[in-house]
């Protein structure tokens, strides 16, 4: 990219930065630009083609994020809790990270086979379908799975500190303790046994 646009697109970001920090009403500002010159705005892309915030993430979920592309972003520690327009597929985020995600708010437009959930809250997801057989490292650890439909065994999967509530459970045709296999489980959650 030529030096002058790289100027360009630095000098519009700090505006846009500058403008966003005393903005607190919880309307999101929609600019007048398409989702992709958006994108040039909100991520910086590396070397490796990996994108990456270019400021502060509270500051950017002000922003109607409606139509931008989340491929390669390395979202991995984001709260998307309050934010407007977030939709992505976890197969083409950053080395499938939903670590230490707050996915409030987003819509998960594909499936998590072979994502990193673990410390990920879903709660206000939409979208989120997990089978644990498939997650990776079969490690679910610390995750707080409401508003996720949950498919398939749990045979040889880390759940350790993970909490069930409001979780939509469909196991296939195996017995259930639910006092051993699901110790955060309460009334709120909905348990389907599928034959």
């Amino acid at each position: 990219m030529p030096r002058q646009n790289v100027d360009d697109i630095e000098e519009l970001r700090e505006k846009i930065r500058d403008g966003l920090i005393p903005y607190d009403s919880k309307e999101k500002i929609q600019l007048n630009m398409t989702p992709e010159n958006l994108e040039k705005i909100i991520f910086i892309t590396g070397e490796y083609g990996e994108r990456t915030f270019a400021f502060d993430f509270e500051l950017i979920k002000k922003l109607d994020l409606t139509g931008v592309s989340f491929k390669n972003v390395m979202v991995k520690n984001t709260n998307f809790r309050d934010s407007k327009g977030v939709k992505f597929n976890p197969q083409e985020v950053f080395h499938k990270s939903l670590y230490n995600c707050v996915l409030g708010d987003a819509e998960l437009t594909g499936p998590l086979d072979d994502a990193f959930v673990e410390k990920a809250n879903f709660r206000g997801c939409k979208g989120a379908v997990i089978d644990p057989q498939k997650i990776s490292g079969k490690c679910m650890r610390n995750a707080k799975l409401a508003d996720v439909q949950i498919i398939g065994s749990f045979d040889g999967v880390d759940i350790t500190g993970v909490d069930f509530t409001d979780a939509e459970i469909v196991e296939s045709s195996e017995e259930i303790d639910t006092c051993t296999t699901f110790p955060k489980l309460d009334k709120k959650t909905k348990i389907k046994t599928l034959i």
